[in-house]
């Protein structure tokens, strides 16, 4: 008699202190980004812009301007010296022309009006033809595609350029580096032949990456993506998924423009490649009970675990099982719901005791 009561009040003891000392956790809607840090490889359309004559070079653009096919960005004077005698001639006579001009309005005779009007035009011809002659030792320079315009390059335009996007290897990523040059060429003399700009096409713009066998299932043609750098984001899609002897290559179009990638090679990027928002169940919750995936939630009413299984798994990955919990919710599916609690590391012991 005396053995049963002390047997009775260690079996309670023991589930008064499991039943204390058990971990749960609450559930709770959450957003899940799933991601992998990358090396990637920025490819562009792309054109260096040079000039086919020596002389002074002036541009007429800012440097990241976007600007029309064809559209001037700069000229050169061929023959500086004798420009700059023009224009020193051409400032002199057009400050004698609104001194003239001053005095044909002021004046009230017939006759002067006259000379005046005769010395003006004939002032105006020599400007004209000042103008004319330095007009004929100006060489324009205009962009061969539209896009953005930049004053630096890497030497590496032509090497990576749209037309390999199919034949990169691990080691062209591996091995890109970022080693850009600016040109600070603005009203310089400059030799024939001299690199003075290139010009980016924004709307073709590529990031290649290496990817793991194992992140082949979320690299699929087509698939929305997202690349964080330095607090930004750039929006992507995947052009290309194909193997390089036994290396996964996968080609990402840019969709979005930014300038920040126009003027860099490499770069690292946090490649977002899924985003859930789901109840996120830990692996160390879930046991197998009659074949089903489940967990123990733990009753409101009497605050016993109860075996629920797990419906509606839209991913999972080494550590947790997500779970659609609004379609779940709009299909009356009966699985565990928002704000349920859950036994962390269910065992044959916890799962029986009322949990404090």
């Amino acid at each position: 008699m005396l053995l049963g009561v002390f047997s009775y009040i260690f079996l309670q003891t023991t589930v008064t202190i499991f039943g204390s000392n058990i971990d749960t956790i609450i559930l709770e809607n959450e957003k899940s980004d799933f991601a992998s840090t990358k090396k990637g490889l920025i490819i562009r359309n792309e054109q260096i812009i040079k000039t086919d004559v020596a002389g002074k070079l002036n541009f007429t653009v800012r440097e990241n301007e976007k600007l029309q096919k064809s559209q001037e960005i700069a000229y050169v004077h061929q023959n500086n010296k004798d420009i700059e005698t023009n224009e020193k001639e051409i400032e002199k006579l057009n400050e004698e022309i609104v001194k003239l001009n001053d005095k044909h309005e002021q004046t009230s005779s017939d006759i002067t009006k006259n000379i005046i009007s005769m010395q003006l035009k004939t002032k105006q011809e020599e400007v004209d033809i000042l103008t004319q002659n330095n007009n004929s030792n100006t060489y324009e320079i205009t962009t061969p595609i539209s896009g953005i315009i930049s004053y630096k390059y890497d030497g590496n335009e032509n090497k990576y350029n749209i037309n390999i996007l199919d034949k990169l290897t691990k080691y062209d990523i591996e091995e890109a580096n970022s080693d850009y040059e600016s040109l600070h060429l603005d009203n310089k003399v400059i030799k024939e032949n001299t690199i003075i700009a290139r010009i980016v096409d924004p709307n073709n713009c590529y990031v290649a990456i290496c990817i793991e066998e194992e992140e082949l299932e979320n690299f699929n043609e087509g698939y929305n993506i997202n690349l964080n750098f330095d607090e930004q984001i750039l929006h992507a899609k995947i052009n290309d998924v194909y193997k390089d002897e036994e290396d996964n290559i996968a080609i990402l179009k840019i969709t979005n423009q930014n300038i920040e990638i126009y003027d860099t090679r490499v770069k690292e990027f946090d490649i977002i490649y899924k985003q859930i928002e789901s109840l996120k169940i830990p692996k160390t919750a879930i046991e197998v009970n009659n074949n089903k995936r489940g967990v123990y939630r733990i009753s409101e009413q009497n605050r016993k675990p109860e075996f629920v299984e797990l419906k509606g798994i839209i991913y999972e990955d080494k550590e947790f099982i997500y779970i659609d919990y609004y379609n779940n919710k709009l299909n009356g599916v009966s699985t565990i719901n928002l704000y349920d609690e859950i036994i962390l590391k269910p065992n044959s012991i916890n799962t029986k005791v009322k949990i404090k």
